[in-house]
C-alpha cells in the first residue's frame, strides 16, 4: 500500500475546514497546500497550514507546484471540472 502524504485541497470553505481538514489530520495529514479565492479563507487557511503553503486560486496553485500525491477538489460542483483539468495540465 502506497503512503499518501502531501494532499492538496483545491477549496477551503466550511466543509473543507470542518469536516475534510480534521479528517485528514485525524489521518496523520496536514494539507501541502490549499488553493482558495476567498481572502478570508484564504486567511483561515493560512492559519491551518501555514500563508506559505496557501494559494489564491488552483491555476496560480498547479503553475507552481505539482508535488501532490493527492488532491481534494472541493470547490462546489459547478467548478470540479476546471480544477481537475488545471491539474492534469500542470501534472504532464
Amino acid at each position: 500500500m502506497s503512503s499518501i502524504n502531501r494532499v492538496a485541497l483545491v477549496g477551503f470553505g466550511a466543509i473543507a475546514s470542518n469536516a475534510h481538514l480534521p479528517a485528514l489530520k485525524k489521518l496523520g495529514i496536514t494539507p501541502a497546500a490549499i488553493a482558495e479565492i476567498s481572502e478570508l479563507r484564504r486567511r483561515e487557511a493560512m492559519l491551518a497550514i501555514g500563508k506559505e503553503n496557501v494559494y489564491s486560486s488552483s491555476h496560480e496553485l498547479f503553475s507552481q507546484r505539482s508535488d501532490f500525491d493527492a488532491v481534494i477538489i472541493t470547490t462546489p460542483p459547478l467548478y470540479h471540472s476546471e480544477a481537475i483539468m488545471q491539474n492534469q495540465t500542470a501534472a504532464r
